[in-house]
């Protein structure tokens, strides 16, 4: 998917290519270049010490690092047109889409990682405290390693070759009859597939099969059916508000609320992203690999790309707002509960001295 984009982005240029993937990726990238790095330096302060916060500290890393490589193969090529033929350009395509490809699959996880531990704390919270499991060892090195992993061969996949073509160019010289030909050599830096890309097998199950599967409907199956787990637990905690186990979970309850809206989000835009692959493993199926992206698939992955980053620059925005509103109605409900506490205190103390007033 990424392989033939870049080319056809490369080959074709048109309006709306430009402003989705030209003007409208850079500026949403730039705000969350700006929002990840801001969340970088507040979750990694000593205050912030909860399991969610690293979580939410890696992902934020991850996001930053797709949103400079999604702008620097999609969006400044389209804008700055002259960057396409440049050799430095050509040279870091065949590192900048594995490490894309890296970042998203980063991404993914960790939003479903996040997604976990926010279940076994609102659903199971004795199992957590019981097990003490380590964030580190449990979630951030297999991500990390896995990532990685995964998408090691995408290193093989193509390559930057040079080549020289002679051109004779004739400079006439006025001395009468003498004419003498120079000889022109050009370089020419161009991106190829290597055999590795080019094998049916590789790209039908790996490129097709696989990432359909890991980056589709293992996160997607898994997302959906623990937050309507935590949104289940959420809403009888809520219907339970006023007993004092309520008041302990507050702040979990908080970040899971967070932890549903960053879900929310990430669905809504990766889901666009699936037209295309589903386009794909259809064409894979009737052993079509070779046929080029309809102009409607182009539009659509256009499209994609510009709400990944979407995606990848809203979680701190999300965090923000959904954390602000959640503690201020979390302080109103304690408050409510306060003066409930002294009006019950005082009409008690009322009702005593009373009693002790009607003592003959």
């Amino acid at each position: 998917h990424f392989y033939k984009r870049l080319f056809n982005v490369m080959e074709n240029e048109d309006t709306f290519t430009w402003i989705v993937e030209g003007i409208l990726l850079i500026l949403v990238g730039c705000l969350g270049i700006i929002g990840n790095s801001f969340a970088i330096f507040l979750f990694s302060r000593k205050m912030f010490q909860k399991d969610f916060h690293r979580l939410l500290l890696c992902l934020t890393s991850y996001d930053l690092l797709y949103i400079t490589l999604a702008m620097l193969i999609f969006g400044l090529p389209e804008v700055f047109p002259a960057i396409k033929g440049t050799s430095f350009f050509l040279r870091l395509i065949p590192i900048f889409l594995p490490l894309a490809h890296i970042s998203l699959t980063g991404s993914i996880y960790f939003t479903l990682a996040i997604t976990i531990e926010r279940y076994t704390t609102v659903c199971h919270p004795f199992f957590k405290f019981s097990h003490r499991i380590s964030v580190v060892k449990f979630y951030i090195l297999p991500i990390f390693i896995f990532s990685i992993l995964y998408n090691f061969p995408k290193f093989f996949e193509l390559s930057v070759c040079t080549s020289r073509s002679s051109n004779f160019s004739l400079a006439c010289i006025e001395d009468r009859e003498n004419k003498t030909s120079h000889q022109e050599n050009t370089t020419f830096i161009q991106i190829k597939a290597n055999p590795l890309r080019l094998e049916p097998h590789y790209v039908k199950y790996y490129l097709i099969y696989l990432n359909f599967i890991i980056h589709a409907i293992i996160p997607l199956i898994s997302l959906l059916i623990l937050n309507t787990l935590i949104y289940r637990q959420l809403s009888s905690l809520h219907s339970c508000q006023d007993t004092p186990g309520a008041i302990i979970h507050q702040k979990d309850v908080r970040l899971a609320y967070v932890s549903l809206v960053i879900v929310a989000v990430f669905i809504s835009c990766h889901s666009v992203k699936w037209v295309p692959n589903m386009w794909e493993l259809r064409q894979a199926e009737m052993d079509k690999l070779d046929s080029d992206f309809p102009a409607f698939i182009n539009r659509v992955a256009e499209v994609s790309h510009l709400l990944t980053v979407f995606n990848s620059s809203a979680n701190l925005y999300i965090y923000l707002m959904k954390h602000h509103t959640s503690r201020e109605r979390s302080s109103q409900s304690e408050s409510l509960n306060i003066q409930s506490m002294v009006s019950i205190l005082v009409t008690g103390r009322q009702r005593v001295v009373t009693s002790v007033q009607n003592i003959p």
